[in-house]
């Protein structure tokens, strides 16, 4: 939480241009502690990181929790752009319209 949000990303050792690809809000904040950003904002963040470790599976758990509507749709657009790309994705939330909307299967 007391490392910026360019501190963060860095951790991965990966190039963040990727991660500013996946969410190119990032670049306004990249020099924001994490603890000062929104909820989405963290969640944002969060989901940059894990993106760029290039993981085999994702597993979401109510991403969208506490989360503002548009930063919802934000979020939902990772998850399906990696199932895209071949990477499998268990998404599991609470208003399952949301999920439904961007599953292959539900």
């Amino acid at each position: 939480m007391s490392l910026t949000a360019e501190q963060n990303l860095r951790l991965t050792r990966r190039d963040i241009d990727e991660a500013l690809g996946f969410f190119p809000d990032l670049q306004l904040l990249l020099s924001r502690k994490a603890g000062l950003r929104s909820g989405g904002e963290q969640q944002i963040l969060t989901l940059a990181r894990v993106l760029l470790m290039k993981p085999r599976l994702l597993l979401f758990d109510a991403i969208s929790l506490c989360v503002a509507p548009v930063i919802v749709l934000k979020l939902f657009k990772a998850p399906r752009q990696e199932a895209d790309d071949g990477i499998g994705v268990l998404l599991v939330e609470q208003p399952a319209h949301r999920a439904l909307d961007i599953a292959d299967r539900g």
